[in-house]
């Protein structure tokens, strides 16, 4: 009674799908800046060079205009115009990712918490497994003390079973543990991200003092 390989492989796939989506992309500076320069959100600079904090934002379309993947850039850019270092604003790279799917703020509230509970089950239900078959084989190797003759080999054979069971299910609990581990450890990370969001939409409601749209 192994754990059938091709499921391990599937849990695992959704595993990696889930870090795929959360993982911080390198290299999209430019990809952004493109992004933002097509829109008409920043302005076009003459030459290429590092003085890139003299890129103005030019706010040239009206809120009630913008949707889907227009609204998600534009609240990212809205949100990076606040910083002057391009540092700061590259921090904020790993957004195009997440957002050119369904949105920051529906992946964020919606996918990740339903992600991390399914994790959550999959490890408790490991962990409960293990224990029941730990109780079976302890059981069994009382009862084969008692037992004699021909009988002594099956219960030998069956206890062998569970025990190459227990071995499968133990690697999959504590490859399940490593990624449940893993997914901990970005929470804050993930905090930090939501709060960003969050005051990236106060600003473009008009919410946050000194700035106003321009119709």
């Amino acid at each position: 009674m192994r754990v059938k390989s091709n499921e391990y492989r599937k849990k695992k796939a959704e595993l990696n799908d889930l870090n795929t989506e959360l993982v911080v992309l390198h290299r999209t500076e430019q990809l952004l800046l493109k992004d933002a320069e097509d829109l008409g959100f920043i302005a076009k600079s003459k030459e290429d060079s590092d003085e890139t904090s003299e890129k103005e934002l030019v706010m040239i379309l009206p809120k009630k205009v913008l949707k889907g993947r227009a609204r998600a850039r534009m609240i990212y850019f809205m949100y990076c115009y606040e910083f002057k270092d391009m540092k700061k604003r590259c921090e904020l790279r790993q957004w195009r990712h997440v957002m050119l799917f369904t949105g920051f703020d529906k992946y964020v509230l919606s996918n990740l918490p339903k992600e991390t509970d399914r994790l959550k089950a999959e490890v408790d239900k490991s962990r409960q497994e293990l224990n029941d078959l730990q109780n079976q084989r302890d059981s069994l190797k009382e009862k084969l003390m008692l037992v004699q003759g021909g009988n002594q080999s099956a219960t030998t054979d069956y206890i062998a079973r569970l025990e190459e069971k227990m071995t499968e299910l133990n690697k999959l609990k504590n490859n399940l543990l490593s990624e449940e581990k893993m997914q901990m450890e970005k929470q804050p990370y993930l905090a930090k991200q939501i709060q960003i969001y969050k005051d990236a939409v106060k600003l473009m409601e008009g919410k946050i003092k000194g700035w106003e749209y321009k119709e």
